[in-house]
């Protein structure tokens, strides 16, 4: 039988078209970045990831440029165990100006004796998850990262960690986390400094007397120092913005901050502490204590706005003898259950700078003992010089309250000085009181003027 094959339709060529071309599509497209390869094959080629904007844009995220200096590529380890101290260091020598200094992540053991130490123009840049760890040692003075006459140092990220727990011996108090001396233009931003023998950071002088300038130190955290968070000396134009400085207790004073000048030609000029949290620290969660500088010519001028302190001492400590020129400004601050005093101000003379504590709140002082939310008064062991009664303090609309169902504070307010003493230009308007508080308790010839808000 003959047969005849019928010829082909146009509908089926062009089916028979487009297969074809499907098949040498997919011949090709297997050739380009993997595609088609089953996932077993997707590895014989490195396809770089794809970091979504959102990671990127972190601002805890480090992502390392390859022009980075890179402490790991002059052989420091991270181990927990060797001595990174001389490799980290040849790679902060070798940067240049301007140039990256990279801790990436690891557990770097650090000779805080020796310190790694900063130059002028250094960038040093630590992963979150980067650790330098002090090694154990007896020195009554040390710190691991040391900002010394140098400008122009940024220091970023990175968890400093001190040895308080494994010091052996007992003398000094001045193991630090940053120690920086007669620096100007430095910037340390979201970096960690815990358990140090002293404090986290410490600024102050050279011993020729210039004073640190230009510094801003941006959300710190700072947990179980043994004397401070934060010592102020002496410097000029000092920021410190946000920050959380926790659970300081050991030596005397165990405060978050401490501004406390060591001698007469410190300087305490423009510091502005702003944002700051505080919380169960032994001493107050930020102390001021400028009676060093007495007689200089200097004035101060110290500005902190929105304060939180919980569980501290106290929230703020004023503490001041002799007669200094200039201004404290506390504004919008809250302190919640401190161990006693919310605040107290003590041997204030009334011809020295002017304190004013702004839109204060108060919640359930006393914690640990009865008294005063707001105590200001003189020391019994400093005496007043002639015509030195204390004063010059203005608080404005302060809102105080106990919620307890026991109330711990007996007082809103408590003011007292020497027999005979005046004093003056103190001033409590319009406060506002919450709870079973009583008004004031105040010496009956005391000139102290307190305005309560109209009915």
């Amino acid at each position: 039988m003959n047969l005849r094959q019928k010829p082909a339709s146009k509908n089926s060529l062009y089916a028979l078209i487009v297969v074809i071309i499907f098949v040498i599509s997919g011949i090709w497209l297997r050739g380009v970045n993997g595609f088609g390869k089953s996932p077993s094959n997707i590895g014989d080629k490195k396809v770089p990831p794809i970091i979504p904007p959102t990671v990127a844009a972190r601002t805890d995220a480090v992502i390392p440029d390859p022009n980075w200096i890179n402490v790991k590529n002059y052989g420091a380890s991270g181990d927990g165990k060797s001595n990174d101290t001389t490799a980290i260091q040849k790679a902060i020598n070798d940067a240049g100006k301007g140039e990256i200094v990279y801790i990436p992540p690891g557990d770097y053991q650090i000779d805080a004796v020796r310190s790694l130490n900063l130059k002028s123009g250094t960038t040093l840049r630590m992963s979150p998850e980067a650790v330098l760890r002090a090694i154990p040692n007896a020195a009554p003075h040390y710190a691991i990262l040391a900002v010394t006459s140098v400008e122009n140092v940024q220091i970023t990220g990175g968890v400093l960690v001190g040895e308080r727990y494994k010091h052996f011996g007992f003398g000094g108090e001045w193991g630090m986390g940053i120690r920086i001396i007669g620096a100007k233009d430095i910037e340390i931003r979201g970096t960690t400094c815990n358990e140090f023998w002293g404090d986290g950071i410490y600024i102050g002088e050279t011993t020729g007397g210039k004073p640190s300038e230009n510094i801003r130190i941006i959300d710190l955290q700072a947990d179980a120092n043994r004397r401070q968070g934060i010592s102020l000396i002496s410097g000029r134009n000092v920021e410190i913005v946000g920050g959380r400085i926790t659970n300081t207790q050991g030596t005397a004073p165990a405060a978050g901050i401490d501004i406390e000048p060591n001698q007469a030609r410190n300087v305490l000029e423009n510091i502005r502490i702003q944002d700051l949290y505080t919380a169960g620290n032994q001493g107050a969660g930020v102390l001021i204590s400028p009676g060093a500088i007495s007689g200089a010519q200097n004035p101060i001028s110290i500005m902190i706005i929105n304060h939180r302190d919980e569980n501290s001492d106290r929230g703020m400590q004023i503490s001041s003898k002799g007669i200094i020129p200039g201004r404290v400004s506390i504004d919008s601050p809250l302190w919640r259950n401190a161990k006693r005093n919310a605040v107290v101000i003590q041997s204030h003379d009334h011809r020295s700078f002017q304190i004013q504590i702004k839109s204060a709140v108060i919640i359930d002082a006393n914690q640990n003992s009865r008294g005063a939310a707001i105590d200001i008064y003189r020391l019994k062991n400093t005496q007043p010089s002639e015509n030195g009664g204390i004063g010059n303090v203005e608080v404005d609309n302060p809102v105080i309250a106990d919620t307890r169902d026991q109330p711990q504070t007996i007082a809103a307010f408590s003011i007292w000085d020497l027999p005979g003493y005046e004093i003056c230009k103190l001033t409590i308007v319009n406060p506002v009181l919450k709870g079973n508080l009583a008004k004031l308790i105040l010496q009956n010839d005391a000139q102290a003027f307190v305005r309560y808000p109209q009915k």
